[in-house]
């Protein structure tokens, strides 16, 4: 994967939990949906940061960066 892709990635995870938790403070989402989202996009959002960090700008296999 390239960065721009696992940037692209990362952003959208976080997009989407802060999206959630303004709609949880305003009293639209309930709580066990935004707890259900964070649950989701939480691993999501820390495995695509490593693999941003870790990727070049080349067209090179990105290196194992372990569990």
């Amino acid at each position: 994967m390239k960065k721009k892709t696992v940037f692209a990635i990362v952003l959208a995870c976080g997009v989407t939990a802060l999206v959630s938790m303004g709609l949880n403070w305003a009293g639209i989402m309930p709580l066990w949906l935004y707890e259900t989202v964070l649950v989701v996009d939480t691993p999501a959002f820390v495995i695509a940061l490593g693999l941003w960090v870790m990727a070049g700008n080349a067209d090179e296999d990105i290196p194992f960066i372990g569990y």
